[in-house]
């Protein structure tokens, strides 16, 4: 196992996303417009593609085209695992919606899995049955060694503690337009944010990323274990419901995308930025903290006194937010249904940040090197998706400038409704799923989210 784990640490430190840019801007989608968007050449297409890639490690002599296809191929892999890690979560709030916990847990612990993979695709490490490799940025294999599960959550423990993926966090996620790396700035009062703030930050956030294997214990016992609790077969509660109206006002699409949950984000760094340099975050200092950021939104990012008043209360009122519900419940001591359904989230979440930035950084390099074809596999991808998912029913065509944002008012209405009559009437489970079914139905296919997530062409400074 010592081999194993240093063979794993070596990779993850030697990747480089920029093979899998390349595959993305000149090879994924010129040839052959319709999934999987391969050359016809490809040797993925004729053979299982993860065979063919395995056993790329043991060929004496890997050549050009070899190296191509495990790009191409780490590229599509992360794709789909982020967009099939929303279907998985998808399920497991329905399970949990119907009083399905254990199952809500093992679906919840497979989208988590599907979100590692995909960050860990994201930035050129490819993860296997057996064999796994990271491309360098001459996109050169480096293989390792273990079981799926076990090296995924290795691996991403691996990956939080390299500069490249906190350039790739600070970049992907934002709030009002300015990304995490700004935040790090204004929080901390420098000019550069402190290494050890962001990778405390990484190592301590929400998410909780360097424990999230334990999840996977969790997982083994719901899967395969009789639940002999008392409350095995509690009923769903009015809490229960009020929780999955919660996700849909975590994701509602506000002034920065998902407003509600990035907010919280940005409050979490602030506290542990907070706690990382001047200690607990008690109420005396606080103020003095928050008077300090509106300084230096002011002095740093230029807004005038009012703009920077205004955002800084808009930080300081996400402590009291569903986002920052989900934050708590996120802790990675609770052990159950709903807090690792909302590790599962937030983890998908900055899955979906950082691919929505690749797909950015491919369109670059696509300009840069002056490719007339746009970037349409991606936008294909979605369209698909979202048909097969029965959250887009037009067969014919994606919606105007592939704007996805549309799905949301879906969920807006159904919110709206279920809200609605828990207000107006006592708590009655019965008439709830009878009266309620459909929007109840909406509220928990997240699929729309992962669109949504995915999709957005906004970007932070």
């Amino acid at each position: 196992m010592a081999y194993s784990n240093m063979g794993c640490t070596l990779a993850v430190k030697a990747a480089s996303s920029d093979a899998i840019i390349k595959a993305g801007s000149e090879r994924i989608g010129r040839a052959k417009a319709q999934f999987p968007y391969l050359p016809t050449t490809s040797p993925l297409l004729s053979r299982r593609p993860i065979n063919y890639v395995q056993s790329l490690k043991h060929h004496p002599r890997i050549t050009q085209s070899d190296r191509d296809s495990i790009a191409d191929y780490i590229l599509l892999s992360a794709s789909s695992h982020v967009l099939t890690g929303w279907r998985y979560i998808a399920q497991a709030a329905t399970a949990f919606l119907n009083g399905s916990r254990d199952e809500a847990i093992h679906l919840s612990y497979y989208a988590e899995l599907r979100a590692a993979m995909a960050i860990l695709g994201e930035s050129g490490i490819f993860i296997g049955n057996s064999n796994h490799c990271s491309l360098d940025s001459r996109g050169t294999p480096k293989w390792f060694s273990g079981s799926t599960h076990q090296v995924s959550w290795l691996a991403l423990s691996e990956w939080t503690k390299e500069p490249y993926a906190q350039n790739k966090l600070m970049a992907s996620l934002s709030f009002n337009s300015f990304s995490v790396r700004s935040w790090a700035k204004i929080f901390g009062n420098s000019s550069t944010p402190s290494a050890a703030i962001i990778e405390n930050w990484i190592k301590n956030w929400s998410v909780d990323l360097l424990r999230l294997h334990h999840d996977r214990e969790r997982r083994n016992l719901a899967s395969y274990r009789p639940n002999l609790e008392e409350r095995a077969f509690s009923v769903t509660t009015e809490a229960d419901i009020k929780f999955i109206c919660d996700i849909s006002r975590c994701f509602e699409i506000g002034t920065d995308h998902f407003e509600s949950i990035d907010a919280a984000i940005i409050f979490d760094l602030a506290k542990k930025t907070h706690q990382s340099i001047l200690g607990p975050f008690g109420k005396r200092r606080r103020k003095a903290f928050w008077s300090e950021t509106k300084n230096r939104l002011e002095t740093i990012e230029g807004l005038s006194s009012s703009e920077a008043r205004l955002l800084v209360e808009r930080i300081k009122s996400a402590e009291h937010s569903a986002g920052y519900r989900f934050v708590r419940f996120a802790q990675a001591h609770r052990a159950d249904a709903r807090s690792v359904l909302c590790r599962a989230l937030f983890l998908l979440r900055l899955a979906s940040a950082i691919l929505r930035l690749q797909w950015v950084e491919i369109q670059t390099y696509h300009a840069m090197n002056g490719l007339a074809t746009p970037l349409q596999w991606r936008n294909d991808l979605l369209y698909q998706f979202s048909r097969s998912s029965n959250i887009w029913f037009d067969d014919t065509s994606a919606p105007v400038g592939n704007d996805y944002s549309l799905l949301a008012v879906d969920y807006q209405d159904a919110l709206d409704d279920v809200e609605s009559w828990l207000s107006k009437n006592p708590f009655d489970r019965e008439r709830i799923f009878d009266q309620l079914s459909r929007p109840l139905n909406t509220l928990s296919r997240l699929e729309r989210i992962g669109v949504i997530a995915v999709s957005g062409e906004h970007f932070p400074k």
